[in-house]
This record gives C-alpha cells, sequence and structure tokens, in this order.
C-alpha cells in the first residue's frame, strides 16, 4: 500500500515541498513557526496517510508530516501552547 504523507499533498498543490505548505496555511492564519524544534510527536500510518496527532492540551488536531522533514507543525492550533515551535517527528518503524 503507497503511503501519502505531507510532501506529497504539497506537490498536489503546486507546492515544492511540505514545509512550504504549512508556511503558507500557518501565513494565512497569521501563525508564527518557530525553530528548532521543541518536544516530539510520533507519526502512525492510518489509512494510507502518514499522520502525528497534536498533543497540546485542548486541541486534537491531526496533521500529515513528511518523511523527509520530519517536523510537525499542527494547523488546527497554530502550536499556541508550544509558543508556536514545531515539534521533531519520531517515525513509525516501517517508514523510518
Amino acid at each position: 500500500m503507497e503511503i501519502t504523507d505531507l510532501d506529497d499533498l504539497a506537490h498536489v498543490r503546486g507546492m515544492n515541498d511540505g514545509r512550504t505548505f504549512v508556511a503558507a496555511q500557518a501565513a494565512r492564519q497569521r501563525w508564527p513557526i518557530r525553530r528548532p524544534a521543541q518536544g516530539s510527536v510520533r507519526a502512525r500510518v492510518e489509512l494510507g496517510r502518514l499522520l502525528a496527532d497534536c498533543p497540546l492540551p485542548g486541541c486534537g488536531g491531526a496533521e500529515l508530516v513528511s518523511r523527509v522533514d520530519k517536523e510537525f507543525y499542527c494547523l488546527a492550533c497554530g502550536m499556541a501552547g508550544n509558543d508556536h515551535y514545531v515539534m521533531a517527528v519520531e517515525l513509525p518503524e516501517e517508514e523510518s
């Protein structure tokens, strides 16, 4: 089974990579994206998609993540509970 990640979505939307896609979406909300990563999340494969759940209290969002970039930024909450810092992504064993 083919697994779709954030870079695949970005390419469908005419963008070079997932980082560019996330930056464009965050800019629409006027949310900053801060680096380096603060904290980490574990990704999972669900219904052919590489996803990670937002671990921040009160959010409950989930986002596609990139196998290449390995950063998580929740577009539901803008990572406000993490001072807008991205989180590192730990890929599932079958994707590492």
